[in-house]
């Protein structure tokens, strides 16, 4: 996964215009005669760009300021496009899918091409978060377009039935995703496919299911079956997992709002029905495995044996000190440093 060229330059670039807009922002709050507030998150925005940090701040904008943020795309598009601060455009779309729903996307398109990425997130997770970011990052830096996208049912814009969410309809959401992406005029016909937790194993489902089609799998701590999801919570949390099946319902706590919401036990069930286990010898593509080494939820060991199954084309990458969800600060420069490191 090397760094296309371009990309480090104009990611020097972007940081310096961001970073001068910011001050001049900061500088508008006193001198009323400059608009502060607009700088600055214009100033955000470009950062945001090439800056996972900057990133989820300017989601966080986004979510709490709609409408501003709703007047000031126009200009963030226009300012990015002139001075050619990105490699990739900035969009956000609806992508059409079954029974007449669509779903939202953030589509990054390379304006050197070099194949197409689409990110999976976990169940608990949303497509803007700090960890997709880094994922986002990595992908982009190497010329691909990155596609993300909010699954039915996902605490994102779908989040009303949240309690329907299973790896059957990630599955199905995915696969509307790819079909849409090929539609595309920007679709190159070199598919990666990089997911996180069921993310993951949804990416894995769909690899064995078009080997012919995918030219790299990324996974981030991915649940290898769904006994071996239920086997480690069994292991870390028995009472809980117990609760979970009286009660039907696991809160889940929302990763940039914080706000709660609840897991259906439905989520697990429908979980048992798949392992990646079955078919590795469909998987004859390079496969990159990022997993913590203090990730309790898909621990490092599965994903050692499912590496092993897949053969000498998978590469394991642990993550020391990393849990589940990368979340402090330490745990986000540990994953990315090895994403860099990923060739």
């Amino acid at each position: 996964m090397t760094e296309h060229p371009e990309y480090t330059r104009i990611r020097r670039r972007a940081t310096i215009v961001g970073w001068s807009l910011i001050a001049f922002g900061i500088v508008g709050l006193v001198l009323p005669i400059i608009p502060g507030i607009v700088l600055i998150i214009l100033g955000v925005s470009v950062l945001a760009l090439h800056t996972q940090k900057a990133h989820e701040s300017l989601a966080r904008l986004r979510a709490e300021h709609p409408e501003a943020a709703q007047r000031l795309e126009r200009i963030e598009t226009h300012l990015i496009g002139l001075i050619n601060l990105t490699m990739h455009s900035h969009e956000y779309v609806r992508i059409p899918v079954r029974h007449g729903t669509q779903l939202d996307a953030l589509v990054e398109t390379s304006k050197h091409p070099d194949g197409v990425a689409i990110i999976l997130h976990s169940a608990s997770d949303v497509m803007e978060s700090e960890t997709q970011n880094a994922l986002a990052e990595r992908l982009r830096a190497t010329g691909a377009t990155v596609v993300r996208f909010e699954p039915h049912h996902n605490m994102g814009a779908n989040h009303e039935n949240y309690t329907s969410l299973t790896a059957t309809s990630l599955l199905e959401d995915l696969r509307a995703v790819v079909s849409w992406c090929q539609s595309q005029a920007w679709w190159t016909g070199k598919l990666i496919l990089a997911g996180h937790s069921v993310g993951g194993l949804v990416a894995g489902l769909w690899a064995q299911e078009h080997p012919n089609e995918v030219a790299e799998l990324l996974l981030l701590a991915p649940c290898i079956s769904g006994d071996a999801y239920e086997d480690a919570y069994k292991e870390r949390d028995p009472d809980g997992l117990a609760t979970w099946e009286r009660e039907r319902i696991r809160p889940i706590r929302h990763p940039l709002s914080h706000e709660e919401y609840g897991l259906s036990y439905t989520f697990l069930e429908d979980m048992r029905g798949y392992n990646l286990m079955r078919h590795t010898d469909a998987l004859t593509m390079p496969v990159h495995i990022l997993v913590g080494t203090g990730d309790t939820i898909a621990p490092l060991q599965h994903a050692r044996t499912f590496a092993e199954a897949v053969g000498d084309h998978a590469h394991i990458h642990p993550l020391d000190g990393v849990a589940h969800q990368p979340l402090t600060d330490a745990q986000l420069a540990t994953l990315t440093r090895t994403l860099d490191n990923i060739t």
